[in-house]
């Protein structure tokens, strides 16, 4: 899919920050669908065209797979004031008085408190005070008809492509690399593409990103050894480890044409460790899904033992009109 440069995007309305591209997918939308006046609620993920996928049904190889959603209770100390998961098993046999013997799952949660993918109207351009598309905080408040929902992406017919392993965690174990997980230790973009060329990969259109940060195993074995410190680190504390979060890592996202980001991390960016967030690059103007705390080690060791970093992925969104996030669902197949 041919779209302009990050440079030859204009700024958002309001702001001064480069590389909106609303009008790029609007355009898009309008040419697939034959219809003038309606918005894009896809962004980067129209990139996912069927022969961009068809192409990475091409990874699987060897059949392997390696589930990547973490588990929803894992999360101990949730940040950001989010609801933890609330789990019920409701007794049939009470329930039908003793007639029939069945059991159901009754959960409540927050849909960002685990292997999760941030939508598009998640977060807005904090300075223009706009979502994706243009729409303000008021609209999106005025009911379930939210532009950028997740839904749409269920209605898209899910998000599968060709991942992409940027395993900067065993990159910097074998070179000699060492960062707290719990520092803002910004990965810059000299350091994805020396990870890609140090595991061979070359990027294509369509690709999505998966870097592995090693957050996780981290965060479980802080659990177990100093919760004191765990909780300090992980729910008091929302530095970590992640992608830069500047004007320089957007160009490179949007210019590589990644359809989406995700990240083991719990904010795919090293968080405010500058002024303005990738998030508000990402969601707000570019249209460019993001995936956090995706559980990527049994990935990791799956892309090292076939000594290859791309794979199959496949994700399906919840399908719930007017969704602001939703749980992952995410398989990598090689």
């Amino acid at each position: 899919m041919d779209v302009p440069s990050f440079d030859d995007l204009p700024t958002i309305p309001g702001g001064t920050s480069r590389g909106c591209a609303w009008d790029v997918w609007n355009k898009v939308h309008a040419d697939k669908t034959g219809t003038t006046g309606e918005k894009d609620g896809l962004g980067t993920l129209n990139h996912l065209t069927p022969a961009v996928v068809a192409a990475a049904g091409k990874e699987i190889q060897t059949g392997d797979r390696a589930a990547l959603d973490w588990g929803l209770d894992a999360y101990d100390h949730v940040g950001f004031g989010r609801k933890k998961l609330d789990f019920n098993m409701i007794d049939g046999e009470a329930v039908s008085g003793g007639f029939f013997l069945a059991n159901d799952d009754e959960i409540s949660l927050n849909t960002q408190i685990s292997s999760q993918w941030d939508g598009l109207c998640h977060l807005a351009h904090q300075k223009a005070k706009l979502y994706y598309n243009g729409t303000t905080h008021a609209q999106m408040q005025s009911g379930r008809d939210r532009p950028g929902s997740v839904h749409l992406w269920s209605k898209a017919g899910g998000i599968c492509g060709r991942g992409v392993l940027i395993d900067y965690a065993a990159y910097a174990e074998a070179h000699g690399i060492t960062y707290n997980h719990y520092d803002l230790h910004a990965i810059t973009v000299a350091d994805v593409e020396a990870v890609a060329k140090w595991e061979g990969v070359t990027f294509k259109p369509g690709d999505i990103l998966v870097l592995r940060t090693g957050w996780i195993p981290w965060h479980d074995a802080l659990k177990a050894d100093d919760p004191a410190k765990f909780i300090t680190h992980t729910h008091e504390n929302h530095n970590n480890v992640g992608l830069e979060p500047s004007e320089a890592m957007a160009a490179f996202i949007w210019n590589n044409r990644f359809a989406a980001a995700a990240a083991d991390n719990p904010t795919l960016e090293a968080w405010l460790s500058s002024g303005m967030l990738l998030h508000e690059y990402l969601l707000a103007m570019m249209g460019c899904p993001i995936g956090e705390l995706w559980n990527l080690e049994s990935l990791s060791k799956m892309c090292a033992k076939n000594k290859r970093y791309t794979f199959f992925l496949a994700s399906a969104p919840l399908n719930i009109h007017g969704a602001i996030a939703s749980l992952a669902n995410v398989v990598a197949v090689q």
